[in-house]
């Protein structure tokens, strides 16, 4: 839907073949990192996705291209590299890449995983330390915005609960949600008033 949308709101600007490819692209790895049974593929695809995502905020007018994008990366670095330790540790735990398979890690390694996945999934969602780099990628042509609400932003809740038990079913992954998400919450209520 939003493909579609953007091929009218942007049929005569000079960007619009890159944007209609980077958002295909980023779509169909958001729709891998959904399906994703796979760890290795599951880590993949939030990579590519995270990429896609900054190449997308990145179209547009030339002007702020770079203020636009510079959190984003920022960000998206972090949360990469905690999803890349927390999948790293499961697979070694467990000598298994299957997500089916996490139960098998012992609860030390669930608990580092699940507070890595916390962290990666407030990068994307752009939550606590992290909440910057949405409100810079409104430079972005409308139709990425649109995109990065329909399915980035909610990459990082699809990532808790895919691996809910590193996640939800661990104290330290639990605590580091709630803490996280309270003080964003906070944060934002505070902002508004």
């Amino acid at each position: 839907t939003v493909l579609a949308f953007a091929s009218r709101s942007l049929r005569h600007e000079p960007y619009r073949r890159r944007f209609t490819v980077t958002g295909t692209l980023l779509v169909g790895t958001g729709v891998i990192l959904v399906l994703a049974t796979n760890l290795i593929v599951l880590a993949a695809a939030w990579v590519a996705t995270s990429w896609l995502a900054v190449a997308l905020i990145r179209t547009g007018p030339a002007t702020g291209v770079s203020d636009r994008s510079a959190r984003a990366v920022r960000s998206f670095v972090v949360g990469d590299l905690a999803v890349v330790a927390a999948v790293a540790s499961l697979v070694a735990a467990t000598g298994s890449t299957a997500v089916d398979d996490l139960d098998r890690a012992g609860p030390i390694v669930l608990g580092v995983a699940g507070v890595l996945l916390v962290v990666a999934a407030a990068s994307r969602s752009a939550s606590g330390p992290f909440f910057r780099w949405l409100p810079d990628s409104l430079g972005a042509p409308t139709p990425s915005s649109a995109l990065l609400h329909a399915g980035v932003v909610n990459g990082g809740a699809l990532l808790l609960i895919k691996l809910a038990p590193a996640t939800a079913e661990t104290l330290q992954g639990a605590v580091a949600a709630l803490a996280i998400g309270g003080a964003t919450c906070i944060f934002a209520e505070a902002m508004m008033l």
